[in-house]
């Protein structure tokens, strides 16, 4: 990873869990990230992230990541046995669908920073979060938005931007807290 998507990736971190390190003036925080995890894709420390927070052992623990998690979970992953021939092609089908997945997210960051004048890499970080947060139902009894859906409020409006654009019982199911309001 680079040290875009390193901070990108802290970013995400940083909104799931309160608790993460808070980035330094000097960028050291981003720095030290970095070194660690130059060699991991940043589609795999991204799933790493977005599977540590659903785990069972982040629930009873609520230990922040570190990089060495995000390393140990590439490293156990790389040591997996190659795919029989046949199951190339779905190998490729979902490669194309991350690289669809990424361009889309590109795209309306790139939209995001056009319309609100958010630096184009906030603007990135804060699709990246939007999408995770809106990967689960929200539990609120008046909302019920599905999954690819924003939360509304109890008049069935979008929640503005500025609240978080998300209950707080959705949040807590994507980092596998409980989902009772």
């Amino acid at each position: 990873m680079n040290d875009v998507e390193v901070g990108r990736l802290l970013t995400v971190v940083k909104m799931l869990d309160q608790r993460a390190p808070q980035p330094d003036k000097a960028g050291m925080l981003r720095k030290l990230w970095q070194g660690l995890l130059a060699h991991v894709p940043f589609a795999a420390a991204k799933q790493a992230t977005e599977e540590w927070y659903r785990s069972d052992r982040y629930r009873e623990t609520r230990e922040t990541i570190t990089p060495a998690d995000i390393a140990g979970w590439w490293r156990s992953r790389r040591r997996e046995p190659v795919a029989p021939r046949g199951m190339i092609g779905a190998a490729a089908r979902e490669a194309a669908a991350v690289l669809a997945e990424e361009a889309a997210t590109r795209g309306m960051a790139l939209w995001t920073h056009l319309r609100t004048g958010l630096e184009l890499e906030a603007a990135v970080c804060e699709v990246e979060a939007r999408r995770l947060v809106t990967s689960v139902p929200c539990p609120w009894e008046p909302c019920r938005a599905g999954v690819g859906q924003p939360c509304t409020d109890w008049k069935g409006r979008p929640l503005a931007k500025t609240a978080g654009g998300a209950h707080a019982g959705r949040v807590q199911a994507v980092i596998g807290g409980s989902t009772q309001v």
